[in-house]
């Protein structure tokens, strides 16, 4: 605040809880985030206000030392120096009414389970991600892609090998009969159950999947029920469309190499109905056509058919991510969901140990961060 055009520094007041005499401006520590005036109990009780006239975070810089380590954590520095000056005067003259329903959303929050929930377009590296994550925070793995919950097709699905799952466990993969139905409120029932079932064991429940509807329905439900029980941490691996296309098509190719093609031909059925279970899956109707009529055509007619089929499916999965991507912006843009974005460009585009290193640099230290800062969060 300015007094005669001098700053005003008083010191720091320490409550052990939030008292319903806190008067409009005083000022204590605050959450540095924009549009964000929370009332936190902070290690011994600090409580945080600050008037839109304040002076900004330059005014009290010298007592960053009190500020607890999740702070620390989400500045990236020990210095208020750190804050671009767009956050150096986040501040707002909260009213009396203000302190009474924060006190009263910091009882209700108390109590909420923490959920990691990872999304992307496909193969932007969400499993990779989970599983680097789970290693570090004692967690286990739901996934949330519709096609993956199924028996079967792993290839044409890419669901993660037990390999690649390095001994995380992961619920709700490959799961149901190929033929089965698997509907919203399915995923919600069954999400739900594994959560509490991983929460009981005292670790991390990580969603993670292309599914974004299927997020959409088990986060904001009609009774709201999801939001009142658990708080929610939402990061996108993010890659841009021009970059992601090629590195999509690429990877149909390698799919074709692992045996993509004997996967679907053992899988096939002239009768099937393409809008039921794992038949839906990306790569499954676009090669009907190539394995009715193989048997009965020339070589060079059936070259014909799988090339057809093959772009056919790259098509289709390059729409696929778009619509992904454009379902997570509406999500964070018109519903407002709080949703950390890592930029994996860097990563698709290299290769090798300069790839590896994009990973860990751009993405996968972030999350780490990101996660860290949420669990350590108290409200």
């Amino acid at each position: 605040m300015v007094t005669g055009g001098a700053e005003y520094q008083p010191p720091p007041i320490r409550y052990n809880h939030l008292p319903r005499s806190l008067k409009p401006g005083t000022i204590c520590w605050c959450k540095f985030e924009l549009n964000d005036v929370e009332m936190l109990p902070i290690e011994a009780g600090i409580v945080v206000i600050f008037s839109m006239d304040a002076c900004g975070l330059d005014s009290v810089k010298g007592r960053a030392e009190e500020l607890p380590i999740w702070l620390e954590f989400f500045l990236g520095s020990n210095s208020f120096n750190a804050l671009p000056i767009s956050l150096r005067t986040i501040c707002k003259l909260v009213t009396q009414q203000d302190v009474w329903s924060k006190e009263e959303n910091i009882s209700q929050k108390q109590h909420k389970k923490k959920v990691v929930i990872i999304m992307g377009a496909t193969g932007t590296g969400k499993s990779k991600l989970s599983v680097h994550l789970a290693s570090r925070y004692k967690a286990e793995l739901i996934n949330s892609d519709k096609m993956q919950v199924y028996k079967g097709l792993d290839i044409v699905t890419n669901k993660v090998t037990m390999e690649e799952q390095c001994g995380v466990p992961h619920h709700l993969l490959g799961i149901l009969d190929p033929y089965a139905d698997f509907t919203v409120d399915h995923f919600r029932d069954m999400v739900v159950r594994a959560i509490e079932s991983i929460v009981s064991r005292g670790h991390l429940p990580i969603i993670v999947g292309g599914s974004n509807t299927y997020i959409e329905a088990l986060i904001d439900d009609e009774d709201n029920k999801f939001r009142s029980k658990y708080d929610c941490c939402f990061l996108w691996v993010d890659v841009p469309k021009l970059v992601l296309d090629p590195f999509l098509s690429k990877r149909v190719d390698k799919m074709i190499e692992n045996g993509m093609v004997d996967e679907l031909r053992k899988m096939f059925d002239p009768n099937v109905d393409y809008s039921q279970g794992i038949f839906r899956s990306i790569g499954v109707p676009e090669f009907d056509q190539y394995f009715r009529n193989e048997s009965s055509l020339d070589k060079e007619t059936n070259a014909m058919l799988i090339q057809k089929a093959i772009n056919k499916m790259k098509e289709n999965t390059y729409k696929l991510a778009c619509r992904q991507v454009e379902k997570i912006y509406r999500l964070r843009d018109i519903k407002g969901w709080n949703i950390h974005r890592l930029d994996a460009t860097q990563v698709i585009k290299k290769s090798g140990k300069e790839s590896d290193e994009a990973w860990n640099e751009l993405v996968a230290g972030p999350s780490v961060a990101i996660v860290g800062q949420f669990l350590r969060k108290t409200y």
